[in-house]
């Protein structure tokens, strides 16, 4: 079954979406197959996992195969035949097959020449092919198009049996208009008003019915598909505060023009997932791909991530999403993509980014995401919500050393946060906001922040929506006194006057001393670095001297902080005739990037 985590950018719900409309029939045509010669009737339905429409009007088609032809008049052409008596016969052919061979005809050739082998025509044939020379063992010598007459002048060797039977005709292609939202078909057919299930057919508005099943299963006698509009616009989901009298207050999820967003399900089928997009009834896109990862061996689940720029199709548009795998589908709730800088500026719009990348293996029911495999995204996912900031909320902490006679801070940490508000969000806002501010990472408009305590939520007005509320704190300074303790401050220089390190990219998670060396060095210095990536399938490392210390920051291009998505090693290199402890940072996934800037901090 498809499922979609509830830390997805855009939320998804195994829910019932648009009820879906009946198909309509298009023009049927002959195919190949076993059915006797007769008139069949067809209607079709639309299918989802969780109902039926109700079946198209019925659609006619009666088996016409094609006439066998009358051969007419041979004459004598040119040609390198032997003196001798010819015999011919001539089949017609279509694109589903070819009918049975003319009646035998004979010419005598009194000198050496051809044979003009001529035909009537038959009505609806393609073209023709012609058997002949011996009598009643005549094989097939030529294939030709839309005409009716050939010239035998000798210069073929004819090979190919005589057709056995008529297959121009004897199955029905029963085709149809696509439904927008179906994931699959239902064909019902043969007698007319009593027609029966024959088959179910996904991916395709076309089936070939050849005979070779009985109909059985009977026509549904109303539309199961879902509700008569889109559910999610008006909360509707939430029945029983609709019944409760609450306000309903229409809610969408609300991204920038040209956002980038990055969507994973989760399946326990390794079938592949398409993903559309709707503006009301018109499709902007459609996608369709193979899962990126999976786990497990019994209970195998299968993840499958998309990659959806939000460009001017998308502009002051409206939209759901809904992905489909089989007969499945999951239907996104609303979203509003419009210009969000101004909101954003003023502070009523705030930009979540969040990752869980250092435990992947925290898999709680319909929360679980594949992080590793969100390497183009730096391993991070995000949503915009409504939100404000208010009261400050800061705290400090100190760690003191207490001798007999004095006392000496070891330690001394300072955090400052705010008090996050949201405006009125629907509960899966709420608990999508819960949950990212729980994570390794939580950020809001670029800066990390940690969650202190639970999260509140009211109701906002005496509506279906409500208001959040966060405490959240930053950790802005630490300081460290070791003076009196009788440590030793560390080397910041390098141990060996020369000494390199190394900036740029390794494919192993855990390079060796000979996999970083292949890097180009340059002189180590303690000192910020940058570095521009172009890369694919590698990982970023930088290995320097463990003298230097921990880097304390790594920022991507956007200035996001993305050290916990890197191992730290260390491992003792050879330079020269001296052996010199390392530190390494590796990015923890492969990545693909394009002039991407990486920032070390020390």
């Amino acid at each position: 079954m498809i499922a979609s985590s509830i830390l997805n950018s855009i939320t998804f719900k195994n829910v019932i979406g648009p009820a879906l409309a009946t198909p309509v029939n298009a023009a049927f045509t002959n195919g190949l197959g076993v059915l006797a010669d007769d008139t069949y009737y067809y209607r079709v339905t639309a299918l989802t996992a969780d109902g039926e429409t109700l079946p198209s009007a019925e659609t006619s088609l009666a088996i016409a195969k094609l006439a066998t032809p009358v051969n007419e008049t041979f004459t004598a052409g040119a040609g390198t035949l032997p003196a001798a008596t010819y015999y011919y016969r001539v089949s017609a052919i279509n694109a589903v097959g070819e009918t049975l061979a003319s009646t035998e005809t004979s010419l005598l050739l009194e000198a050496e020449g051809g044979v003009n082998v001529n035909w009537g025509v038959v009505t609806g044939a393609t073209g023709y092919k012609i058997y002949g020379r011996s009598t009643g063992a005549e094989l097939l010598i030529a294939t030709v198009g839309a005409v009716t007459t050939y010239l035998d002048n000798g210069s073929l060797t004819p090979e190919g049996a005589l057709p056995a039977s008529n297959t121009t005709a004897g199955g029905i292609n029963v085709n149809w208009t696509a439904v927008l939202g179906a994931p699959g078909y239902n064909v019902y057919g043969r007698s007319t008003g009593a027609e029966l299930l024959i088959a179910t057919v996904t991916g395709a508005i076309t089936y070939l019915d050849d005979g070779s099943l009985t109909p059985e299963g009977t026509m549904p006698s109303a539309n199961t598909t879902g509700i008569s509009t889109y559910p999610n616009m008006w909360n509707s989901l939430h029945t029983d505060r609709v019944q409760g009298n609450n306000k309903i207050i229409p809610y969408y999820q609300k991204f920038p023009e040209d956002h980038v967003v990055y969507l994973q399900f989760e399946s326990d089928s390794a079938d592949d997932i398409t993903l559309k997009c709707y503006h009301g009834t018109t499709e902007l896109s459609s996608s369709t791909l193979s899962y990126d990862s999976d786990y497990g061996t019994g209970d195998v689940r299968y993840y499958t991530n998309f990659i959806v720029t939000l460009n001017s199709d998308y502009y002051d548009k409206k939209v759901y999403f809904m992905a489909m795998q089989g007969l499945e589908r999951l239907t996104s709730e609303p979203v509003y993509i419009y210009d969000l800088s101004d909101e954003i500026a003023k502070g009523t719009i705030k930009y979540i980014k969040y990752t869980n990348l250092d435990r992947t293996e925290s898999d709680l029911d319909d929360r679980f995401i594949d992080w590793s495999v969100l390497a183009s995204t730096g391993n991070y996912l995000d949503f915009f919500v409504d939100a404000i900031d208010i009261d400050p909320n800061d705290t400090d902490e100190s760690e003191v050393l207490e001798g007999s006679q004095s006392k000496t801070i070891l330690s001394a940490s300072f955090y400052s946060g705010r008090v996050l508000s949201t405006g009125g969000i629907p509960d899966y806002m709420v608990a999508k906001l819960g949950m990212a501010s729980s994570l390794d990472i939580f950020m809001v408009n670029g800066i990390q922040y940690i969650k202190s305590g639970e999260i509140g939520q009211e109701r906002f007005g005496g509506s279906t929506l409500y208001q959040a509320s966060l405490k959240l704190t930053q950790k802005n300074a630490i300081g460290i006194n070791v003076d009196n303790l009788g440590a030793t401050v560390t080397e910041t220089e390098p141990p060996v006057s020369g000494t390199p390190m190394y900036i740029g990219t390794v494919t192993a998670a855990i390079p060796t001393e000979t996999q970083v060396k292949v890097i180009s060095p340059i002189d180590a210095i303690k000192e910020d670095q940058i570095k521009e990536y172009t890369m694919s399938d590698a990982r970023f490392c930088f290995a320097y001297p463990a003298s230097f210390g921990a880097l304390t920051s790594i920022l991507d291009d956007s200035d996001d902080e993305i050290i916990s998505g890197f191992n730290i090693t260390t491992l003792d290199f050879t330079i020269g005739e001296d052996t010199i402890s390392f530190k390494i940072y590796t990015l923890k996934s492969l990545a693909t990037v394009t002039t991407h800037d990486v920032t070390y901090k020390f």
